[in-house]
């Protein structure tokens, strides 16, 4: 998976409203966990990285901010959210969903995507587990 790639699912991690309604968001700095199995690079990649959350809520048009990509079947509750994607990009296209839960000072959530490549389906997964590690930014 390229660092495009790990960028995008890290942004999308962070998208926790549809439309008008809201997940609150603790600001401040978060640790997130990620792992990636993407049977196109043999295996499973985990990362960790640090993440500033300085803005309490996005949805997810605003951070694809891609018109190569259709976002529907949004639905939130009070602490969770969910979606599903259809994007075509460079001639591929891709179908993905992603669910998302805030709690207080963690997340948890993941993301499937199913591409064509090579002739072949390929399905690639995400999976997130993030902590606040502090109320404000060491920028």
């Amino acid at each position: 998976m390229s660092a495009k790639s790990l960028v995008l699912i890290s942004d999308l991690i962070l998208a926790f409203a549809p439309g008008a309604a809201a997940i609150e968001v603790p600001r401040g700095e978060w640790t997130l966990e990620m792992k990636t199995e993407n049977p196109m690079l043999g295996g499973a990649m985990n990362q960790t990285h640090t993440e500033c959350i300085d803005k309490q809520s996005w949805t997810p048009e605003e951070l694809m901010k891609d018109p190569r990509c259709r976002i529907y079947d949004k639905a939130d509750t009070a602490k969770t959210i969910s979606w599903k994607m259809d994007c075509t990009q460079e001639g591929m296209a891709s179908r993905g969903e992603a669910s998302f839960a805030v709690d207080g000072e963690t997340m948890t959530g993941g993301m499937t995507i199913t591409m064509m490549a090579a002739g072949r389906s390929v399905t690639m997964r995400t999976t997130v587990h993030g902590k606040r590690t502090a109320k404000t930014c060491q920028r």
